[in-house]
């Protein structure tokens, strides 16, 4: 069995990478810049008997996906669970953010689900499972949440 988990190194994608973790898996955990974490996050997930495979990419862009699942190609040639539960958290008022950052916070929760889908399709198999996680953001208004609320709701929109 393959999976690769997005944000696969800290938070609820780590917990989610260690319920698949088991002999015989190769889990591939994603990170963007904690090194520290990530060699972490593999220690634990091959404590669990799988093989981790830290893969650090951008998922946020088609390049950094297509890297990304590229990496999964390369050592598996398939993949049977695409988890996407990378966040860039950006909690700021949406008048006064910076306009680059939003829309790396919109790539990054949102239209990288797209992304990462078109670039996993030679390795999908019948039964495959692609899971994103969301949040109640996506459908309601929260205090300085703009930028994950909307990239939630984008992502909603493309299942």
């Amino acid at each position: 069995m393959s999976i690769l988990v997005t944000g696969g190194t800290k938070g609820i994608g780590l917990e989610i990478a260690c319920r698949f973790a088991k002999r015989g898996t190769d889990v591939f955990l994603n990170y963007a810049t904690d090194q520290d974490a990530a060699a972490r996050a593999a220690q634990r997930v091959e404590s669990l008997g799988a093989q981790a495979h830290l893969i650090r990419q951008d998922v946020g862009t088609p390049e950094g996906a297509r890297a990304a699942l590229q990496a999964v190609a390369d050592k598996t040639g398939r993949l049977d669970q695409l988890v996407h539960c990378a966040v860039r958290v950006l909690a700021e008022p949406s008048l006064t953010v910076d306009p680059h950052e939003f829309t790396k916070a919109i790539n990054v929760n949102g239209t990288a689900l797209l992304y990462l889908v078109q670039s996993a399709l030679p390795l999908l198999q019948r039964g495959s499972t692609v899971f994103y996680l969301t949040s109640r953001g996506g459908r309601t208004a929260i205090r300085n949440y703009a930028a994950v609320g909307a990239a939630k709701a984008l992502a909603e929109a493309l299942a």
